[in-house]
């Protein structure tokens, strides 16, 4: 009976439904659920600019004082991101676990920002005062679709709005408690943000185009 935003959600979810046939049917899997990759916590690195890029582009866009519509309830909803450096990691180290063996895990950050804190973060870490303007996800979907200028001037696809308006709150027990031996943890943003702006400011020539 859920909803998806896009069809590249209903193909994970399609894609979930199917491994997990599968696993009734006696293959031995696990399933891993990401959050929102970015790039990597030490060194900043990343093939593509999209999810949360698309905002520090923005805020990088514009002089001193910045101008960011944000969601109703931005300071009650949470924005999952996760550094690739993990999630690499955390499948290469589960994989030869054999308690992984059936188990699902969210590669998840067990204990999110807010939008707002991570809005001020980005602030921080692009050097920009932010100024918020509240605005509803539905009403800056249609600017960006439908008011001639708005995409072209702010360059965030439509699509990615609903990501920062996403009331979910991800379950991380089973990650955090077997990674927890293995010496694996997920890295806050606020400690690492600052090297992905780096990273963002000193390779401009990489784009939101797929990966191929």
């Amino acid at each position: 009976g859920q909803k998806f935003n896009n069809f590249y959600e209903e193909t994970k979810y399609l894609a979930e439904i199917e491994v997990r046939r599968r696993r009734e049917a006696g293959l031995p899997v696990t399933i891993y659920r990401p959050g929102i990759v970015v790039g990597d916590s030490v060194t900043g690195e990343t093939q593509k600019y999209d999810g949360p890029y698309y905002i520090l582009r923005w805020l990088l866009r514009q002089p001193t004082v910045a101008v960011l519509p944000v969601p109703s309830g931005a300071d009650l909803m949470r924005v999952n991101l996760v550094p690739r450096d993990f999630v690499v990691g955390a499948i290469d180290a589960l994989s030869t676990r054999p308690e992984s063996l059936g188990r699902c895990y969210q590669l998840a950050d067990p204990d999110p920002p807010t939008i707002d804190e991570a809005i001020r973060m980005m602030g921080e870490a692009t050097g920009r005062v932010v100024a918020r303007i509240p605005m509803p996800v539905s009403f800056a979907k249609a600017a960006i679709d439908w008011v001639p200028g708005v995409y072209r001037l702010m360059q965030i696809p439509s699509d990615a709005v609903v990501y920062f308006a996403h009331p979910t709150f991800y379950d991380t027990t089973q990650a955090t408690r077997d990674l927890e031996p293995l010496g694996i943890r997920c890295p806050r943003l606020a400690d690492y943000l600052p090297r992905l702006v780096d990273f963002l400011k000193r390779h401009p020539e990489i784009s939101s185009q797929a990966m191929v």
